[in-house]
């Protein structure tokens, strides 16, 4: 069985400007189910622009080498508010700036993290999860996949990806 549920965007216009807060209310309201499943991991993709980087094991198995709780996408770029830029860690190798296009965590962890989210559905959602990254003592022992292990965001970065196209079980 198929169920289609169609909900009108209310998030704002992201191609051009900020938003996705309507994102955030969604899976706020979602991970309220699941914040007491100490050992579930969540992935959450907004598909606009990111890709996996491998198969589901594989992620899974790239997520807990990481040794974090929660792992957001990177990217080359401090959007949409470039004056934090100066407050990022510094990395010396990668992408340094948070995209809230995919992230995976423990449940717990996510679920206590959106539930910050005070904000209306046109509000950005990148700038919430940005200034949560950039406060240490809400960090959430959370970390950015700095060189795209897990998540390849292609805004910005359409000159990075290669394609490779293997014969049938190789």
């Amino acid at each position: 069985m198929v169920v289609i549920i169609v909900v009108e965007w209310k998030g704002g216009d992201v191609a051009r400007t900020v938003g996705g807060g309507q994102k955030v209310r969604w899976l706020k309201k979602e991970l309220l189910k699941h914040s007491e499943k100490k050992e579930l991991v969540i992935m959450f993709v907004d598909s606009y622009d990111v890709i996996f980087a491998s198969g589901p094991e594989e992620l899974l198995t790239k997520f807990n080498r990481l040794g974090h709780r929660v792992v957001f996408s990177a990217e080359g770029f401090c959007w949409p508010d470039q004056r934090l830029a100066s407050k990022y860690p510094e990395v010396h190798s990668g992408k340094r700036y948070l995209n809230s296009g995919g992230f995976i965590g423990f449940a717990p962890d996510l679920s206590a993290m959106v539930q910050q989210w005070k904000y209306k559905d046109n509000d950005d959602d990148q700038l919430f999860y940005t200034r949560i990254y950039l406060d240490k003592a809400q960090r959430f022992n959370m970390t950015l996949d700095h060189r795209s292990r897990i998540f390849q965001n292609l805004n910005g970065a359409i000159g990075e990806i290669q394609t490779r196209v293997s014969p049938e079980g190789a």
